[in-house]
């Protein structure tokens, strides 16, 4: 039988977990300077959308539970790790290629230190609620970065019908800290569904999966270009939306649990910022595995 830990022990020792890893360098920041001047360049202004919407999709929180919820008296807390392969190259050569044509040079990237694969680290706390609601509040870290984000959820399931999948409506926002001089804020709704199997030796088996429409707002604070400061054109959260699909399992032994995920999305960019008509796609696969306990 798995012991039964304390409510405060659970949570130092998920949280130690996440804290260990934090004596890394932090190299990676964001040099939106590079994107060239707005109010010399227009075409920066599309690359500065460009560059937001694949950072806010990266960044944007998944859904890390089925989609049944955990019941009135029921809350978990969860440590996770997420692996994730945004496609830079596209965004990088694309801000290189318009610069070159309005004879302007770069030496430096947006994302210093920028490598293929992106690691960020999480802790996440889900409280039932009465009516089969459920809120739920996640903190995420970029490794080797000083970028981090808090993000809170809102779901409602419609389950324990027998022979019928459970079915969840998920609402979510977040907001992106240490990425001055960019402001940066997700949005959206995922619709949810899954089926629980009973297994032997009281294994619990979860497969769930569903589709997200993700919003984004991003701004930017006044820049410094050589001798001159301009900001870039907001990004509203309304003009824009990104849909992603997910897949994951849940398997559970007791109160503990351990989950596995996969999501992809794709974003369609300009090849070139003077040709709207043109497109290319930038793709975004992340892989998420935690684990966590109920009480």
């Amino acid at each position: 039988m798995c012991p039964r830990l304390s409510k405060p022990a659970t949570c130092a020792a998920l949280a130690c977990a996440l804290m260990a890893s934090l004596g890394h360098a932090a190299p990676r920041k964001i040099n939106l300077e590079q994107l060239g001047n707005p109010s010399i360049d227009e075409t920066a202004n599309d690359r500065f959308r460009t560059f937001a919407r694949q950072l806010a999709l990266s960044f944007s929180p998944l859904s890390l539970s089925p989609p049944n919820t955990l019941g009135w008296l029921g809350t978990s807390t969860s440590a996770f790790l997420s692996l994730e392969k945004p496609n830079w190259e596209t965004i990088e050569k694309l801000n290189r290629e318009t610069r070159e044509k309005f004879s302007q040079t770069t030496t430096n990237r947006l994302l210093s230190q920028t490598s293929p694969l992106w690691t960020q680290l999480g802790i996440s706390v889900r409280k039932g609620l009465p009516y089969s609601f459920e809120v739920a509040a996640h903190v995420k870290w970029l490794t080797q970065s000083p970028l981090w984000t808090l993000a809170g959820d809102l779901k409602w399931a419609f389950e324990g019908i027998d022979y019928l999948p459970n079915f969840s409506i998920r609402l979510h926002l977040q907001q992106l800290f240490g990425a001055s001089p960019l402001k940066l804020t997700t949005g959206g709704m995922d619709l949810s569904l899954g089926y629980t199997f009973a297994l032997p030796n009281a294994l619990i088996l979860s497969l769930f999966g569903g589709w997200d429409l993700v919003f984004v707002y991003a701004a930017s604070q006044r820049v410094r270009f050589d001798n001159a400061e301009a900001k870039f054109t907001s990004l509203k959260p309304f003009s824009n939306s990104h849909n992603r699909l997910y897949g994951a399992f849940q398997l559970s032994y007791w109160h503990a649990f351990v989950q596995w995920g996969l999501s992809y999305s794709v974003l369609k960019i300009p090849m070139s910022s003077t040709s709207k008509k043109e497109g290319t796609f930038s793709s975004l696969l992340m892989g998420n595995l935690g684990i966590g306990y109920v009480f």
